[in-house]
Order: structure tokens, then C-alpha cells, then sequence
């Protein structure tokens, strides 16, 4: 039996016969690598790609009524290629390109958007309404964005329970990009973003900001679960950039784990490239 995942969030596919399936679907422009792995023989890994999807086609979700669904925890791959809106207004400045939405729904907690968890997409704006498509108001202009170690940019608001928020997502010299979306929630304040670059050949880097000063706990483990690597830092108040090191461990799939001493969980896949 097999197994195949990928770089940019798909659930892994297990317990799979030699045969044909199809993988995906991928949003137009996405950089795409497929890995299949044997997870009864340690290290038994073959990679595919990256390779660059192709398809110009309007997104679903190019206008406000079709907002795609974001919520806590999820990871999404989207592109602005093929869009055509770029109704900003209602108190946002408008932006040279279009763009497309995402709709949230506030929990209460403090809530982060970014697209810190790729490499090249550092001319993504985003911008952040609060009520819905008919009656919207600008919550966070695209000029002020925080600006990830990688060039890339990210959100952070205190959301009101229940409430619909809208995200538009465009590029400042309107060309079509692709970009994967992570959205993380934290009672306490915490957040954490996905760790880049990913895959790397071992070397993975996290932008971390705390509420509080507090112990962050981390392991790493391969596909049967076993422990790879671990570690225990005192994190400070603020704006942390900590590093996963993986260099001397065998190309593969690892699950990363960590645990904030708020109770806040993150978790993350790590593909480990051959050197």
C-alpha cells in the first residue's frame, strides 16, 4: 500500500493499490508537487514536480456573492489569474489588478490571514472587510499589512463572534499569482505561520508572535510516528523568527507539532527535499 500528499495542504491519500487517481483540483498557476510514500519502509519516498498548473480560467469565487469559505485551521491554494473584480471601495483604496474573496466568520478570537507559508508572492495585497457583500465596510487597507521575514504579507484582527468579515486578495501589479492562504485562531493571541520554505532540504523557518511571554513546546515526527526532533524555548512577548532543523534527517514527510503554554495547538506538514 501507498500513500500520496503534496506541498500544498492535501489530506494524504493511504492504504492505496498501484493504479490511477486523480489528485487535486489545483488552482490555475499553482506550483504543484506530488509525493508518494511507502509508510511500511522508513525513508521510502519519491517526489514529482513542482510543476506549474496551466489552465486560464475565471476563479470561482472572482466575485464577492462567491466568496470562498475561510475559517480556523485551514489552509487553501487560490489564484488571482483569470479574475475580473475589482469592486474594492466602501472605505478600501482600489488596487491596479483584480482580485477574489474569501468570506470568514468571526469566532471571538484573534484571527490571522496570511500567505507567509510560500516564496514569491510578496506582491499580494489584502484587504479586509467587516459585514457582507451588500453592506461592507473597510476593516484593514492593503497598506497595512505585516510584512512576513519573506517579503510576504499577513493580517491580524480580533474578530466579533458571528460576524461576516470579507477578504479580497489581489496583486499590486495586476498580474494573475498564485498563493496558499493560511488561517490560524488563537483564544490567547498567539499566532504562528506555516513554515517556509516548504519543501526545503531541511532548514524551515516560523514567524511567531505571542500576546504573553510563554514555553513553546515542539516535535517532529516521520510517518510511523516516530520522534525525529524536539525542543522546549521560552518565547518572549512579540515577534519571534524560530527554525526547524531537519538537515540530518532523511528526505520524507514529517508532521511538525507544536504546543503554546496558552493551550494553543499548531500543527504542520514538513517535506524534507533529498540534498
Amino acid at each position: 500500500d501507498y500513500g500520496i500528499t503534496d506541498n500544498l495542504g492535501q489530506v494524504t491519500l493511504s492504504g492505496l493499490s498501484p493504479g490511477a487517481y486523480t489528485f487535486g483540483a489545483y488552482p490555475n498557476n499553482a506550483q504543484v508537487g506530488v509525493f508518494l510514500v511507502d509508510p511500511n519502509i522508513f525513508g521510502c519516498f519519491q517526489s514529482y514536480g513542482p510543476v506549474t498548473t496551466n489552465c486560464d480560467t475565471t476563479q470561482a469565487n472572482d466575485l464577492c456573492q462567491d466568496a470562498e469559505v475561510l475559517s480556523c485551521g485551514m489552509q487553501l491554494v487560490g489564484s488571482t489569474r483569470g479574475a475580473t473584480s475589482q469592486d474594492i471601495g466602501n472605505g478600501c483604496e482600489k488596487l491596479p489588478g483584480a482580485g477574489v474573496w474569501y468570506r470568514i466568520i468571526g469566532t471571538g478570537e484573534t484571527m490571522t490571514v496570511s500567505t507567509c507559508s510560500q516564496t514569491g508572492a510578496d506582491s499580494l495585497m489584502l484587504s479586509l472587510y467587516k459585514g457582507d457583500c451588500g453592506d461592507r465596510r473597510c476593516a484593514i487597507h492593503y497598506w497595512e499589512n505585516t510584512l512576513c521575514a519573506n517579503g510576504n504579507r499577513e493580517i491580524t484582527f480580533k474578530s466579533a463572534p458571528g460576524t461576516p468579515y470579507l477578504l479580497y486578495v489581489s496583486h499590486l501589479e495586476g498580474r494573475g499569482q498564485a498563493f496558499t492562504l493560511d488561517m490560524s485562531c488563537a483564544p490567547g493571541g498567539s499566532r504562528m505561520s506555516a513554515p517556509y520554505p516548504n519543501p526545503s532540504t531541511g532548514l524551515f523557518e516560523m514567524d511567531i508572535t505571542c500576546q504573553t511571554s510563554q514555553f513553546m513546546t515542539w516535535e517532529v515526527v516521520n510517518g510511523q510516528g516516530q520522534l525525529v526532533a524536539q525542543g522546549r524555548k521560552w518565547l518572549l512577548e512579540g515577534f519571534h523568527l524560530e527554525t526547524i532543523d531537519l538537515r540530518e534527517a532523511d528526505h520524507g514527510m514529517y508532521l511538525l507539532r507544536c504546543l503554546m503554554d496558552t493551550g494553543e495547538q499548531f500543527t504542520h506538514k514538513l517535506f524534507v527535499m533529498p540534498r
